[in-house]
């Protein structure tokens, strides 16, 4: 089971497998100084653990071998989101452009 993070604007969304948009949870990009922090904030946010929960469930109750998490350009909410959940489920996230035969820009 591989978990993809991707970005909306830079990536054609996978259509061989479950997305999650994140893209309801705040950007925290112009409200930190770090990634860390970013991630944090989050975290942070009342949808994230439900949405994580959820992904997790979704894994846990089916065969899926793929799954991919998007917010606007893939670099701090759908990571922080997908990097939780791998962590919940012993393995690691990835950037969808990682993903063998992956399209890697739109543009």
């Amino acid at each position: 089971m591989t978990i993809y993070y991707f970005g909306f604007k830079r990536t054609a969304v996978p259509t061989d497998m479950p997305v999650y948009d994140v893209r309801d949870i705040t950007n925290p990009f112009n409200q930190a100084n770090s990634d860390i922090e970013r991630e944090a904030l989050v975290l942070a946010h009342p949808l994230a653990l439900e949405l994580v929960n959820a992904i997790c469930a979704k894994v846990r109750l089916s065969n899926l071998t793929e799954l991919a998490i998007g917010c606007t350009w893939g670099k701090h909410r759908s990571k922080a989101i997908a990097t939780m959940a791998a962590k919940f489920l012993g393995m690691e996230a990835l950037p969808l452009s990682e993903r063998p035969n992956a399209i890697r820009s739109i543009r």
